[in-house]
């Protein structure tokens, strides 16, 4: 019996950790991984092998015209290759974009992981050998996920990734800053992985969900027998994040007195457990992040602003949603990508009109709301592409949903909550009478269905309802 040829992809690097995450990536399969050190060796190996190539990868692109050219003539010779350029920047040089401009080149940022490029080159590369040798649950399971990490094109979201990066490896506590949804613990675990801290533990507090009465056992740990139901003894938090990162999610939701002996904590650098006599010395990275105007808040009196300044040390502004439009096209094929894999679907990606509707959406939620939607879509979806009715039908009544041909238009009951944010908020009055004009036009006028249907009393039904549509 004649043996299967390998599949034979190359690697074009001059760094090692590329070299091991690409070898990682194949160890496991049939695949042969050619390396390559420089591109001087990539065109004299190119001239005898190249026939018998499948994929090729290149790190940190060369971009002379000169590269460009030859790589074109590759091409031109073996139409079957594909090229995978592995670049820092979100942004292709336009002569280079342009010269190279075809379906057989793709491109990957940096940092790459190894499972990550396993699905990518999957869905780049068609073959059925590359899609037998790859096509593991459990790899992609792993890339799904390993793949939590801070995406996104926005000139604004870029900017914060560009300070995240820039200040992770120092020892600066910092302070996330952002509405809630924006992925702000995304962003946390990412600086601790790239961080001196990178090797310890990760610990995410929502302190918000912290109760009064177990602040300093929950923080500070505590030593058997030293209150009812103490059994045993218990690390806090602060000793258990020892050495790596401790992620203060909702700091502005802790009162006063907790803030107080937050600050104590971390100036003395040591705790003690309650029940206990001893101290406990403790080292460890600081993130903080609200969704909150904290500035305000020290001003209001609500925030100690001794702690204010131990803790914003590095401020760090996640956008929201609606300010980074251009990344929702991105992040929501990400999400599809990500639940078509868990729940095993046929799925193969949007309608026009779904992706117009996304586009449009507010998103008041931010980018966990988006990635509830497309989740929520996967699961609805009955044909191979989402369309709009999947992201509304939760229930029997989606049948009567009549919106496939066109998007969700606006309402006044949406604008109301749309172009308001924490520091210009309607009041309530606004809120009733937006409610009961959208309730009005939702019954075509009709006062009496429109009365019953939210609830207002009979001997004032008319008159607060002829006051919004008069």
């Amino acid at each position: 019996m004649e043996e299967q040829t390998k599949i034979q992809i190359v690697l074009v690097s001059a760094d090692a950790k590329t070299h091991q995450i690409v070898l990682k990536t194949f160890e496991d399969s049939d695949a042969e991984v050619i390396t390559l050190y420089d591109c001087h060796a990539f065109v004299r190996e190119s001239f005898k092998y190249a026939e018998d190539w499948s994929i090729i990868i290149i790190d940190q692109f060369f971009g002379s015209i000169s590269s460009i050219e030859f790589i074109n003539k590759i091409r031109q010779a073996y139409p079957h290759l594909l090229f995978i350029i592995i670049k820092n920047s979100k942004l292709v040089d336009a002569v280079v974009d342009s010269a190279l401009n075809s379906e057989r080149i793709k491109y990957l940022l940096h940092p790459i992981e190894a499972n990550a490029l396993k699905v990518f080159i999957n869905e780049c590369h068609p073959d059925p050998k590359i899609f037998k040798i790859l096509d593991s649950n459990d790899a992609k399971m792993a890339f799904v996920k390993d793949s939590d990490q801070p995406i996104g094109e926005c000139p604004k979201f870029i900017s914060a990734l560009d300070i995240a990066k820039r200040v992770a490896p120092s020892f600066a506590s910092i302070f996330l800053f952002g509405e809630s949804g924006t992925g702000k613990e995304i962003f946390a675990k990412y600086i601790h992985t790239h961080s001196k801290f990178k090797n310890g533990p990760f610990i995410a507090i929502n302190c918000s969900a912290i109760p009064e009465n177990l602040f300093e056992s929950e923080f500070f740990g505590h030593v058997k027998g030293s209150f009812t139901g103490a059994t045993s003894n218990r690390a806090g938090f602060f000793e258990a994040a020892h050495e790596g990162t401790l992620f203060l999610d909702e700091v502005a939701d802790l009162s006063l007195n907790h803030q107080a002996k937050i600050l104590r904590a971390l100036q003395d650098k040591k705790i003690k457990p309650v029940g206990s006599s001893e101290d406990i010395l403790i080292n460890c990275r600081i993130i903080s992040a609200t969704h909150k105007n904290l500035a305000k808040e020290v001003l209001a009196g609500q925030f100690r602003e001794d702690l204010f300044f131990r803790l914003n040390v590095i401020p760090i502004f996640l956008p929201s949603l609606r300010d980074r439009k251009e990344d929702i096209s991105l992040l929501a094929h990400i999400f599809l990508h990500r639940y078509v894999l868990m729940n095993k679907s046929d799925i193969t990606g949007f309608t026009q009109k779904a992706m117009d509707y996304l586009n449009q959406n507010k998103w008041r939620g931010n980018v966990r709301e988006l990635e509830n939607a497309v989740e929520r879509a996967v699961i609805m979806c009955s044909k191979d592409k989402i369309e709009i009715k999947d992201f509304i039908a939760s229930s029997s009544e989606s049948s009567d949903l009549s919106i496939a041909d066109s998007t969700l238009a606006d309402t006044k009951f949406d604008n109301v909550f749309s172009v308001y944010h924490d520091d210009d908020l309607p009041t309530l009055e606004t809120v009733i009478n937006e409610y009961i004009a959208y309730a009005v036009d939702l019954n075509h006028g009709a006062k009496d269905k429109t009365a019953k249907d939210i609830g207002i009393d009979r001997k004032t039904q008319y008159k607060r309802i002829d006051k919004v549509v008069s």
